[in-house]
């Protein structure tokens, strides 16, 4: 659990191929703060240290679980808030038996929709979670740093960027999004 917990702080940083992708709802990919298109290593390396110092609630650099937690929580209970603002349609702070229906039909249809990439990524064999820090934690002593954080982006954003030019671009970031999924199919037979 305390590697989950300390996974789910870093993950968001630490992985700038998801991060290309929509993010909750927002248009575009989320390392895009210009929004031209293009995500560059400057836009992702200062949304990292922007991402990094949230968690890192003493700034000495170092991501540790009690800070994961504690940012794990704070997130959970800004979903939860933001998740009864949107089921709320009426904004009078109570949830109708109407909007209750309407929410869990739409969340029916989203699950409909993306129901086979969901079960892609929670299942499978000994991925997830605890692989995905071991990455993060590039020297193995059990905390994460900027610099492991860096390190790690970099590295998929080098893999993502095809021509390395710096940028990636929408075909880039379809093809690196492709190759990914293709990976995962590979894995799963």
């Amino acid at each position: 659990m305390t590697k989950f917990i300390l996974l789910t702080a870093a993950a968001a940083m630490a992985f700038p191929t998801a991060a290309m992708a929509d993010h909750h709802g927002q248009k575009g990919p989320r390392h895009d703060a210009n929004g031209d298109g293009i995500v560059t290593t400057a836009e992702v390396e200062a949304q990292l240290t922007e991402m990094f110092a949230k968690v890192d609630a003493d700034g000495n650099g170092i991501i540790t679980k009690e800070e994961a937690k504690a940012h794990h929580q704070a997130m959970r209970s800004e979903r939860r808030d933001t998740m009864f603002e949107k089921m709320d349609r009426d904004a009078n702070g109570q949830l109708s038996r109407a909007e209750m229906q309407a929410a869990q039909e739409q969340r029916a249809e989203m699950r409909g929709e993306r129901g086979q990439q969901r079960m892609g990524r929670r299942g499978g064999r000994g991925g997830g979670a605890g692989m995905m820090l071991r990455r993060a934690d590039a020297d193995k002593d059990g905390q994460i740093t900027l610099a492991e954080v860096r390190a790690q982006a970099m590295e998929r954003f080098a893999k993502a960027d095809a021509n390395s030019d710096g940028q990636i671009t929408a075909a880039e970031r379809d093809a690196a999004q492709a190759k990914m999924q293709e990976r995962r199919g590979k894995r799963r037979q």
